[in-house]
């Protein structure tokens, strides 16, 4: 596999005696990755092995995704705390308006106004919704719900988001 990896999961813990295991997903790629998917798994992108997605469900608690030869409930939890990697390639392609995780991180953060808040230095998944961690330059980091009430554009060319100056107000 071609070493331009993208994190889409984190393994963090065994389900059951069968080998599933529970994982921590960044964003909705998963969740568009077709199965049997060959994927890449290791601690961190430099130290990856080869591994295929036979299954991917979503309960209640979370997704669960079985791993081929992973059968058994010590091999699931040898994957505890592993990442899912896939190739920037193998990524499902976005409709208008959609973004990967990735693409946000790095990206200025401006007021409608066009003041600098500061840079995109992580996004969080939560279930009500998306939110970036916002650096701001000798200040407080802030995070910043990914909504349609705080979110006004995001423009891939000049790496920028605009929030509304009015959202930023009243969460500062």
């Amino acid at each position: 596999m071609e070493q331009d990896l993208i994190a889409i999961a984190r393994i963090r813990r065994a389900i059951g005696l069968e080998g599933l295991v529970g994982v921590e997903t960044f964003g909705e790629t998963l969740e568009m990755v077709e199965v049997p998917a060959e994927v890449l798994i290791g601690r961190n992108e430099k130290e990856t092995r080869s591994i295929v997605i036979t299954g991917i469900d979503l309960r209640p608690r979370g997704y669960v995704v079985k791993f081929e030869g992973v059968n058994d409930r010590i091999a699931a939890e040898n994957l505890q705390e592993c990442s899912v990697w896939i190739g920037r390639s193998q990524l499902p392609g976005l409709q208008e308006g959609q973004f990967y995780h990735f693409e946000l991180i790095g990206m200025s953060v401006i007021t409608d106004e066009g003041t600098l808040v500061g840079t995109v230095k992580e996004i969080q998944s939560y279930p009500a919704a998306d939110t970036l961690e916002i650096d701001r330059e000798g200040k407080t980091p802030i995070l910043l719900p990914f909504t349609g009430s705080s979110i006004l554009g995001v423009d891939k060319v000049k790496r920028c988001i605009t929030i509304s100056k009015s959202f930023l107000d009243e969460l500062l």
